[in-house]
């Protein structure tokens, strides 16, 4: 894969300061956004959204918390325990293709158009998913996973993006924002971050001798040089700013678009199980009491956007 497509991977054969730092933004950003998610189901009951939103902000957390150790390899010598950290590295992205296939799921099953079923065979094919990537990450070089990592985020992840886009379209999103002077809706600034993360693909993509990573480099060394900080004519060091610290730089402000998302989504279920938190009961076959349906929350949370601002 990597010789196929001529691609260098400076970051996988030197020193990483700058992709160990920005992974442990993202950490702490993802972590942060985990808690504040968990805390509207502690203060008012969560349901699925809830927790399939929950679930890809801790495992984002964790993904990256692994990152930001073993992205410490001092030139690049893969020293011990590197190979058991990228292991570890690759199952939690493992659970966050899961979660993110849930979190498709949970959005589709609030949508009064979706069949009942489709949630239902989602959350397979999401366990199956992470299941298969999971085994495979266990054998695979560092490269290899690197590669892999990439072409498994891309369906579930996509896929959301995509839904993001239609919910966008079906409910006019952009015109309200753009012609009506509306504040940019969460589900219209999650559609956007699809343009941010592949910049930040760009720099996998196009390595460390070109593009968005070769560019930012050379920006820090003018700025370095022109501080003082760098005598004339010394060059900065590749591990100051190379592909996957470009790739974690537009992922932060990627995932903070879509972490809008998540919080807008859970909250409008939570709302939505507070709605129908009534005294009234159904009973199922066995005569025990069930908390009654919310029905498509996702809809009726889109459409009392509209009318409010009507």
């Amino acid at each position: 894969g990597v010789e196929t497509l001529r691609l260098g991977f400076v970051a996988c054969s030197a020193d990483c300061h700058a992709a160990s730092f920005t992974d442990a933004a993202l950490a702490c950003h993802a972590l942060f956004h985990a808690f504040k998610v968990w805390s509207y189901g502690r203060t008012g009951g969560g349901s699925v959204m809830h927790w399939a939103a929950f679930a890809a902000l801790l495992s984002n957390g964790l993904w990256s918390t692994c990152g930001a150790v073993l992205w410490l390899q001092p030139g690049g010598s893969r020293a011990p325990p590197f190979e058991t950290l990228f292991r570890l590295n690759g199952g939690a992205q493992a659970l966050l293709v899961g979660s993110w296939w849930c979190v498709l799921a949970g959005m589709l099953g609030g949508l009064a158009s979706v069949p009942r079923v489709l949630p239902a065979v989602l959350y397979a094919v999401g366990a199956a998913h992470a299941l298969a990537f999971a085994l495979r990450n266990l054998e695979a070089s560092f490269e290899s996973y690197v590669l892999c990592g990439g072409a498994n985020v891309t369906p579930p992840l996509s896929s959301i993006w995509l839904l993001l886009v239609l919910l966008c379209r079906r409910h006019e999103l952009l015109s309200r924002w753009l012609r009506r002077g509306e504040d940019a809706h969460p589900l219209l600034v999650g559609a956007l971050s699809g343009l941010v993360f592949w910049f930040g693909n760009s720099g996998l993509l196009m390595g460390a001798e070109t593009g968005l990573t070769y560019w930012t480099h050379a920006a820090l060394e003018a700025l370095c040089r022109a501080a003082g900080l760098l005598p004339e004519g010394a060059r900065l060091w590749q591990g100051a700013f190379e592909e996957m610290a470009c790739f974690h730089l537009f992922g932060l402000l990627g995932n903070e678009m879509l972490f809008r998302v998540y919080r807008w989504l859970a909250a409008a279920e939570v709302d939505a199980i507070r709605r129908a938190a009534t005294p009234t009961r159904v009973c199922n076959r066995n005569g025990k009491a069930r908390a009654r349906s919310i029905g498509p929350w996702l809809t009726e949370a889109l459409h009392a956007g509209s009318r409010k601002q009507e």
